[in-house]
């Protein structure tokens, strides 16, 4: 069986070289729902596993290259269908990768996977293992892919000769990395928003500290008044009789 290479499918293209040092790759690290068979059982992810390791730092290699890390993943994010990535700038010396993927590449899994929670579902008379929870440390292009639904191409080149699969991750992905930025800069904002509220507040109850600190003391109320006045004539009167008495003495 050939494996799944871009250099199958236009093997007589030119192929140009792309400066590493400005290289971008992205991708679909994993396919949501994709039943596959893993070993002796059938799995699939759910779109929500990866929910605590979008923040994580991660990396790219390749399978024919799995020592050297090719860059470090700058964004991953989950839409509907799948686990979506980006690198950062690439700073190596290695030539292969823009060679093998002038027209995308077809096949990417994830390594180093963490899973931390699972249960099992009926999926068509067949008990499937579904994926509720995990981390991932790395992104791995290879031609033999666990889920066959994942693809990688490099940013910003032409996609017009790849495979249509190819074509339509890349139309999806821009879909949902356009959909996760608004996201995060909108969780931004709100976050911005509450802390100037917040700090708002805090100004506020502090001036109305120093306010109080400032303020002059009330003036006492007729009523207080009233009693402070009876009470006070009413201690001048015991003074008074307090002389009498001892004067008569």
């Amino acid at each position: 069986m050939s494996p799944r290479h871009p250099t199958a499918f236009r093997s007589g293209q030119r192929r140009a070289m792309i400066d590493l040092r400005n290289l971008r790759v992205c991708g679909y690290a994993i396919t949501f729902n994709e039943v596959i068979a893993f070993g002796d059982e059938l799995e699939m992810v759910d779109a929500g596993a990866f929910a605590s390791s979008l923040a994580r730092p991660a990396y790219l290699n390749a399978i024919w290259h799995e020592a050297e890390p090719l860059a470090d993943i700058e964004f991953l994010f989950a839409d509907r269908h799948g686990l979506g990535f980006r690198t950062a700038p690439f700073d190596c010396t290695w030539s292969g990768l823009p060679q093998s993927m002038t027209h995308g590449f077809d096949g990417v899994s994830i390594g180093g996977i963490d899973i931390t929670s699972s249960d099992y579902v009926p999926v068509y008379g067949r008990s499937v293992r579904r994926i509720l929870g995990a981390t991932v440390r790395h992104v791995c292009l290879t031609d033999q892919p666990a889920y066959p639904g994942t693809a990688a191409w490099i940013e910003g080149q032409d996609l017009s000769f790849a495979p249509s699969r190819i074509r339509q991750s890349a139309a999806r992905w821009r879909l949902g990395h356009s959909n996760a930025l608004l996201a995060q800069s909108s969780a931004a904002a709100r976050r911005r928003r509450d802390e100037e509220i917040r700090a708002q507040k805090l100004e506020a109850r502090y001036q109305a500290r120093m306010s109080a600190a400032r303020r002059p003391p009330p003036a006492p109320s007729r009523a207080t008044a009233a009693r402070t006045s009876l009470e006070e004539r009413a201690a001048a009167r015991q003074r008074e009789r307090l002389l009498k008495f001892g004067a008569a003495r």
